[in-house]
């Protein structure tokens, strides 16, 4: 493991450098400017308007490309013992994640299943930290739709358990848990209801889509943002 994360140590420092330096202040800069873009694909624009947009562009790129050059330069102020230091984090992170990343899958993140017996629910809340459980019918169209969704996000959201039940087989838990609409979408962090989702409207109602519901977990703060 060693031998494979220093093949690659100077690249992630210096990526972790210039994510210390400039990441943060960057961001709201690269979102200001992808809404002028897609803003710019709806609206009809004057040479006037433009002008005043690729101006706008060309700042942010200005103050990014400073903010690049500052990490750069103290990266390069940087002595050796200083880098060692770094080398070191960065590898017992990598271990670190690793290692939790092991952890979540022996827990069966990572996939979308159905559980087979009500009775289990509540140890796979003990066992995963995050869980979002989908209380599905098989009669409801609505729910093949949030399955598709939650299927995908399983995959990319590997810190956090899905699964579903079904809700006409898990008369305890419909009762126990409140479930009171199909599909409904019950968000667990520290073995505790953190929120419920019930139906369709909060995760864009006839227009659900991946992203209305990864917008509303994120939200609950029941899956990690994405680097």
């Amino acid at each position: 493991i060693n031998a494979e994360y220093m093949g690659h140590s100077e690249c992630l420092f210096f990526f972790d450098l210039l994510t210390s330096f400039s990441l943060c202040l960057s961001l709201p800069f690269l979102y200001f400017s992808l809404f002028f873009l897609l803003v710019s694909r709806e609206i009809p624009q004057t040479m006037a308007d433009q002008s005043v947009m690729e101006d706008a562009l060309l700042r942010t790129a200005e103050v990014i490309e400073g903010q690049l050059d500052q990490a750069i330069q103290k990266y390069d102020e940087m002595d050796e013992d200083e880098l060692s230091v770094l080398r070191r984090k960065r590898l017992a992170q990598l271990k670190k994640d690793k290692q939790q990343r092991e952890e979540w899958i022996a827990a069966g993140h990572g996939g979308y299943a159905e559980i087979p017996d009500q009775k289990d629910f509540f140890e796979h809340c003990k066992r995963s930290k995050l869980l979002v459980a989908h209380f599905y019918r098989d009669t409801t169209w609505r729910c093949t739709v949030v399955d598709k969704h939650l299927s995908s996000l399983a995959t990319r959201h590997i810190e956090t358990k899905f699964l579903k039940v079904n809700a006409e087989k898990s008369p305890f838990l419909v009762e126990r848990l409140q479930i009171w609409m199909i599909p409904s979408l019950l968000l667990v962090k520290d073995g505790k209801t953190e929120h419920t989702i019930q139906g369709m409207d909060e995760i864009g109602g006839e227009a659900c889509s991946e992203e209305f519901i990864e917008a509303a977990l994120l939200k609950h703060g029941v899956i990690m943002p994405r680097d």
